[in-house]
């Protein structure tokens, strides 16, 4: 149907109709959806997948930790080992005589 001017378009009775009916359908199907075995199954599924997802990214998380910790002390013992070799070249440069 048209419309007069500065009025919004206004849809046929039927066109209505068809979109009460498709929501009260939907509305239908996702009432019994809960109730459907198969439903319930790919649900559970669904959990069990993310659970297991997150345990394996905690598990993760938990050794990149523990190698950057490893990683770390490997550093600082690395440095130490150099600093000390710095300070015993030092000692040793002292203790030769001149020459001359």
């Amino acid at each position: 149907m048209t419309a007069g001017a500065g009025q919004p378009p206004r849809q046929a009775p039927a066109a209505g109709r068809r979109k009460q009916v498709a929501r009260t359908v939907m509305l239908a199907w996702a009432a019994r959806l809960p109730w459907d075995s198969r439903f319930q199954q790919r649900l559970i599924m669904l959990a069990i997948a993310v659970g297991a997802l997150r345990g394996l990214a905690r598990d993760g998380q938990a050794r990149a930790a523990a190698w950057d910790q490893r990683q770390r002390q490997r550093s600082l013992g690395a440095e130490a080992k150099r600093a000390l070799k710095r300070e015993v070249e030092k000692v040793r440069g002292q203790d030769k005589p001149a020459p001359g």
